[in-house]
């Protein structure tokens, strides 16, 4: 460009300043920053944004303010666009006061505060505890005319709360909800209901059930799969059993998150054969029987051959829900929701996809008879863990040949 006598200018060096911003080179963005000033070209709002913008997200909001004082110094006025990440990056780091500091101060130069503002303040004040100053917020965008943050918006609150273990947080965003006017839906209970299982309160899991029904809400086979989950987890499984057939009475057709949610409880507990039970209802139901329901038997037997067939602690690892494909939302291990995944079909009849493992149980040679501790194998398994696998044998008589050579 230059040498063609052609002499850059402020869109020129926007497009190079928020390429360097977009790949993370900040050397290189403050390097041609400064060329501007040699070139005797002033930057305007939209060149000191991009840097503001860039320096905030990285979480270097020093530099980030340098360079918002610089713009004061030049007398170039700051918009929404510029007062934006600065408030978001302190909200984040904490730094509540800071970030009110950043909002008054954009109040008194006339700039309005949009909707991207204020709920960067209120997921701040939220997510630290100051639900009164949330409320206030809130309060005083709804009197501006300014449409709150739809309840999603607090689902994603709620989630990261309990996730970290402080459901009474959670709990208490719900009155804020309520005083925005918005009515909580099963979703909202549901993250609750997880929050508390997570942290092995079942009973306050169970009352946040009942208030849901209470509520005129009918809960859906998430919002049971959630807490049987939990109870599964804490070595409740008689109450997750009560609770499954309470769903089934009700109508609520159970998914395969369900029944593998049942399934690995049941194994967790030893109660092998009623696991069996539970599986081939599974079949018969019509969910479909996918590669973590194989897992789930599998890793039972291993336990079983291996002589660890002991329960987990409460809270022990996730294994329940489905990682392929028929649109099953689980719940997160953290508590609350993980999201949607789907069981694809186009492996069914193959040994953990769609509805043909079943019979591959079978042609593993069934299950193996109930032994002392009234547990069940798969026979084909359990005649491996005795050493019945031909191809044990050669390796054993293989290992003799040795023996008998060292001697």
């Amino acid at each position: 460009m230059a040498m063609k006598g052609l002499k850059p200018d402020n869109v020129s060096y926007a497009i190079l300043l928020h390429g360097y911003a977009t790949e993370g080179c900040l050397v290189d963005m403050i390097n041609l920053f400064n060329s501007m000033e040699r070139n005797c070209i002033l930057p305007d709002c939209c060149i000191f944004n991009i840097l503001i913008n860039a320096y905030a997200k990285s979480g270097k909001l020093d530099k980030a303010m340098l360079i918002f004082n610089e713009m004061q110094k030049q007398g170039v006025s700051p918009d929404a666009v510029t007062y934006l990440p600065v408030i978001d990056a302190f909200c984040k780091k904490g730094r509540l006061d800071d970030a009110m500091i950043m909002f008054n101060q954009m109040i008194d130069t006339g700039v309005r505060p949009d909707t991207a503002v204020y709920t960067s303040l209120i997921q701040g004040f939220c997510t630290h505890g100051d639900l009164v100053k949330a409320k206030e917020l809130v309060t005083e965008m709804m009197n501006k005319g300014i449409p709150p943050p739809d309840i999603k918006f607090f689902h994603s609150i709620m989630q990261n709360l309990c996730t970290e273990g402080r459901v009474i947080e959670a709990r208490d965003i719900l009155g804020l909800i309520a005083h925005i006017g918005m009515r909580p839906n099963v979703c909202t209970f549901n993250i609750l209901i997880g929050g508390y299982c997570l942290v092995r309160k079942m009973e306050d899991a169970s009352k946040i059930f009942d208030d849901m029904m209470s509520y005129g809400l009918e809960p859906s086979n998430i919002t049971y799969g959630i807490l049987i989950n939990g109870y599964c987890k804490n070595l409740r499984i008689d109450d997750g059993l009560i609770l499954f057939k309470e769903m089934l009475r009700k109508g609520v057709k159970p998914t395969t998150f369900n029944y593998n949610v049942i399934l690995d409880g049941l194994f967790l507990a030893g109660r092998t054969v009623a696991a069996k039970e539970k599986f081939h209802e599974m079949a018969e139901s019509g969910a479909d029987v996918c590669i973590d329901t194989y897992c789930i038997v599998h890793r039972s037997q291993h336990k079983k051959r291996h002589g660890r067939n002991e329960a987990r602690p409460p809270g022990g690892r996730r294994t329940a829900g489905c990682t392929r494909a028929h649109s099953t939302t689980t719940a997160s291990p953290r508590g609350g929701l993980a999201g949607t995944r789907s069981c694809r079909r186009e492996d069914a009849g193959q040994p953990g996809h769609g509805n043909g493992w079943p019979g591959e149980v079978e042609r593993m040679g069934g299950w193996e008879e109930e032994d002392a501790s009234h547990r069940a194998v798969p026979a084909t398994m359990a005649r491996r863990s005795r050493g019945g696998d031909p191809r044990s044998a050669t390796r054993r008589g293989r290992g003799e040949e040795h023996r008998h050579d060292d001697h």
